[in-house]
């Protein structure tokens, strides 16, 4: 009883790994199957031990109970020889060299020493060439192992030499915590063969391993890194680490990306669990689809709601997929509203063949979204990282640095024409970023980056300097323009220094504050703090304007109009647009009419065709700005054309 006290020992830690690994919600991806197979099978082998050295083994007093504990260490030698081949699986998998296990001779030399000793095991009853085991009624119990058996350890050891060239070969795609876990089986086993080998009363083989699975179950398997305990799936720190071992191995693979555009009104209309209820089916739809057609995928997801595809195929049509499980879904969701309503859009990439570097993976999953065509729901990602776009969007922050460094930026200006006085009275200053590779890059581009990596000071700097310039120039005093419209971005409104570098402009060029109108975006008025107030109300004092940019994008507050000092309302251009309706007239011309009894000034973005001017001066605007008249020009043809236009 005390040579099997370790193997006792052993069954309670697999049992508790086995439930930590429900606990913990480790039970998804092809991984954790695995793992969770190797610690049944090494509790199997564990349990077979204990039963037949404990309770079978010393009770054995006549044949039938001889046949069961001859058929347990039978069991126990065909569990025990499955342990390493399932680890090196596990291994394979782990470390992203599954593709070793789609070629038919690796699985043939993989298995066939399992199925060697299986043989062994069913021929060993007639002929004793493993084990005998007897009742001999003078001795007792007479169990020995025969020569036969020494090929089993020659096995173990082919196994252990495969175990180690894996990690060899792979040991620096994981953390030195990792490495050590994982190298610890072979190890523990050793020692346990030793300790064995000079102790045959010490059975702590079984042990050993246990404790080697316990460290990989708690240091390995790390629920915070595997698992996204939200959605219950493979989590997006799961994906990134499986990419660096994809990227820097010979694995091909194909990655569809899905991602869920309208998240918020979802969750807003339906609510938190039914979201979650509709990702995780669409997760388990995309894998299912392929493991029905023999394919095998992992699935991981990324918050708020982005879901990753590794497929182990990379001659798949992902677009006939996608749309093949899209119109599926959307057949099966007629009782799923919720499903129904979810806007998806997808894209797929080879890797490595069209993509491998790490990063340029992670960006693509990031931000192909914003480079599809308008109406199409999947667009090969190949065609995304070829565009030129998706090239300025990767190259952004040196092309931002060399542009700041170098002087790339350029103020342009775009004419806004006042109705009753039939001129052109302002004009609102926009900065322009042209590089000497790319051209001309659009703000929506370079401005959202440069506040990202908090350039926006210099750019800033740059802009109040050309516009306070040009305001206090000859040419704008003989132009007759009223002011100069110029856009203060949410990082400038809050900087404690705004107020002395406006003053330092306004000095150095004999700016009046009157020809300087600041337009601010609603997103301004969320940083109400005291930076934002104080400089608001200097800059008032002093007798700077200010118009409010884009109403009618966002939840436009009336509260601010009122209490906030704004002079301009500047009307949106979707607002414009949406007035081709019944509806969309009304509300604009409600809009229109409430800021002139409050006597603001109405400013109409976006105005294109003389239909469009001609309905918007019905309605009672009183500036206009748009295309009609003129796009944003520089400042040498905006002179000439207000001289012209205004002659």
């Amino acid at each position: 009883m005390e040579k099997y006290a370790y193997t006792a020992a052993s069954i309670p830690i697999y049992i508790l790994i086995i439930i930590s690994l429900f606990v913990r919600h480790t039970i998804h991806g092809k991984v954790n199957h695995i793992f969770m197979l190797l610690n049944f099978v090494s509790l199997g082998v564990a349990l077979v031990d204990f039963i037949d050295g404990t309770l079978l083994y010393n009770a054995i007093t006549s044949e039938i109970e001889l046949f069961f504990s001859f058929n347990l260490i039978s069991i126990y030698f065909l569990l025990r020889n499955s342990t390493l081949p399932i680890y090196l699986i596990f291994l394979l998998v782990y470390m992203r060299q599954d593709h070793w296990l789609k070629k038919k001779w690796v699985n043939i030399i993989l298995w066939l020493p399992v199925l060697y000793v299986l043989t062994l095991l069913i021929i060993n009853p007639f002929n004793n060439i493993v084990f005998s085991l007897k009742v001999n009624p003078s001795n007792g119990i007479s169990y020995s192992r025969e020569k036969w058996v020494i090929s089993f350890y020659v096995i173990s050891g082919a196994y252990s030499v495969a175990i180690l060239s894996v990690l060899a070969k792979t040991f620096r795609r994981v953390t030195v915590s990792k490495f050590l876990c994982l190298f610890s089986v072979i190890v523990m086993t050793i020692i346990a063969i030793v300790v064995q080998a000079i102790f045959p009363n010490l059975s702590i083989e079984i042990f050993s391993t246990a404790l080697s699975f316990l460290c990989i179950a708690f240091f390995v398997i790390r629920p915070e890194e595997v698992t996204n305990l939200r959605f219950e799936l493979p989590s997006f720190q799961a994906y990134e680490d499986g990419l660096k071992k994809i990227s820097s191995g010979s694995r091909n693979v194909q990655i569809q990306i899905i991602r869920l555009l309208n998240i918020n009104n979802v969750i807003a209309y339906f609510g938190e669990q039914e979201f979650l209820r509709c990702v995780k089916l669409i997760a388990s739809s995309m894998v299912t689809e392929l493991y029905r057609v023999k394919i095998f995928s992992e699935v991981y997801v990324e918050e708020p709601g982005t879901l990753y595809l590794v497929i182990n195929d990379t001659e798949l049509d992902v677009e006939k997929s996608f749309y093949y499980l899209r119109d599926k879904l959307i057949r099966s969701s007629s009782q799923n509203r919720a499903l129904a309503s979810m806007d998806v859009v997808s894209t797929s990439i080879k890797v490595p063949s069209e993509i491998s570097d790490l990063e340029g993976i992670l960006r693509l999953g990031h931000s192909f979204h914003k480079f599809m065509p308008k109406g199409v729901l999947y667009y090969p990602g190949n065609k995304i990282i070829a565009s030129q776009d998706y090239e300025i969007d990767t190259k952004l922050p040196e092309i931002l640095r060399d542009a700041i460094n170098e002087h790339h930026f350029e103020m342009y200006y775009q004419p806004i024409y006042h109705i009753s006085q039939g001129k052109f009275f302002t004009a609102e200053a926009l900065i322009r970023l042209k590089n000497p590779h790319f051209g001309f890059i659009s703000p929506a581009f370079f401005i959202p980056a440069a506040e990202k990596r908090n350039l926006l000071h210099p750019i800033g700097e740059f802009v109040l300097d050309e516009v306070f310039r040009f305001a206090g120039s000859e040419d704008f005093k003989r132009l007759g323009l009223h002011y100069i419209e110029l856009n203060l971005s949410v990082q400038q409104i809050v900087d404690p220094e705004l107020v002395d570098q406006i003053k330092e402009c306004q000095t150095r060029y004999h700016v009046d504050p009157k020809n300087i109108n600041f337009e601010i975006t609603e997103s301004v008025y969320e940083q109400t703090n005291e930076i934002f107030k104080r400089n608001l109300e200097t800059l008032t004092e002093m007798g700077y304007t200010f118009s409010l940019d884009d109403y009618g994008t966002g939840y436009s507050n009336i509260h601010r109009v009122i209490h906030l000092p704004l002079d301009i309302i500047k009307i949106d251009k979707s607002m414009v647009d949406a007035s081709d309706s019944s509806a969309g007239k009304h509300i604009i011309a409600d809009s229109i009419g409430m800021m002139k009894n409050i006597n603001k000034t109405v400013v109409i973005e976006g105005v294109e065709t003389k239909e469009k001017l001609d309905e918007m001066t019905k309605m009672g605007a009183e500036m206009i700005q748009g295309y009609y008249f003129s796009k944003p020009i520089p400042l040498r043809q905006f002179i000439e054309f207000i001289q012209q236009s205004n002659a």
